[in-house]
């Protein structure tokens, strides 16, 4: 959370404003906002409310609910309200292990090899896996690897393509790792080289809406990180289903480092790969 995230105590939105706003932000995405939460959609709305001159938030409210720029809007509201903050080869212990251990046998077989990172953020995660696949497999175009990348905000997805990052995001790719994989911009800034970036296929996508789920071919590898925490209980067991139905049989899920289902009943079987614990259907 910024500065900019920091108010006053009487900087928040009356609880009637506040209970409504999150549920059409639950009905919407999935992700839910707990009463601790107050004034982080406070601030959210409020730069919302100016850009669209309404004169409070009883009227933004009112605009969601009712007016027929609503449903834009509540989009605009989701896409405020999710943490995007993700960096090149993150947690890739257990993404060296599935190329290792895994991977040969797919490709052993016909089908074409589907892996689906749910919830990409600014894409750093799918290029990430992509950039290992290179290093591990070398040119991809004689293999049938596909690597889907999906997220509910279209804002990122679009920065994303664009696949321009600070250098403060490559803080652990390698110095071989920045040369092979990435191009260095004037600005400091440096960008995905186009022979990765076309590796991977970014499309808008609602976890928590059933109907998505059908425009997603079954996958070999789904990557879920971070992302599962924003949902309610129920919620989450909803999604974890139809991410289980979502894999191949024998396919696997990754959850994130702090994230875990070894307590609570899933449809998955739980497997040791090197020191992670990663879910199998």
């Amino acid at each position: 959370m910024n500065s900019s995230d920091t108010l006053n105590s009487s900087d928040t939105l009356a609880f009637e404003d506040f209970a409504e706003i999150r549920q059409l932000i639950r009905e919407r995405s999935g992700i839910w906002l707990n009463d601790t939460k107050r004034t982080f959609l406070y601030v959210r709305v409020q730069r919302r409310i100016q850009a669209l001159n309404l004169p409070s938030t009883r009227a933004y409210a009112h605009l969601l609910k009712y007016d027929a720029r609503g449903r834009a809007e509540i989009q605009h509201l989701v896409n405020a309200v999710t943490v995007n903050e993700s960096w090149f080869f993150r947690e890739t212990g257990p993404l060296h292990r599935w190329i290792a251990e895994v991977l040969p046998g797919l490709r052993a077989q016909s089908a074409p090899i589907r892996l689906w990172s749910a919830g990409c953020a600014s894409g750093e995660e799918p290029y990430t896996l992509a950039m290992l696949l290179v290093e591990a497999l070398g040119d991809l175009s004689g293999h049938q690897i596909e690597i889907l990348a999906t997220d509910i905000n279209q804002q990122v997805l679009d920065a994303a393509r664009r696949g321009i990052y600070p250098a403060y995001s490559l803080r652990h790719a390698t110095d071989q790792q920045q040369r092979r994989f990435f191009l260095a911009r004037g600005d400091g800034t440096f960008r995905v080289r186009p022979e990765i970036g076309h590796l991977v296929n970014f499309k808008p996508m609602n976890l928590s809406e059933i109907t998505d789920y059908r425009r997603i071919p079954q996958a070999d590898l789904i990557l879920c990180r971070n992302t599962l925490i924003y949902f309610e209980e129920e919620q989450r067991k909803i999604t974890l289903t139809l991410l289980h139905q979502s894999l191949v049989p024998g396919g696997f899920l990754m959850l994130g480092h702090s994230e875990g289902l070894l307590h609570q009943p899933t449809p998955f079987k739980s497997v040791q790969l090197g020191r992670s614990i990663v879910y199998q259907r």
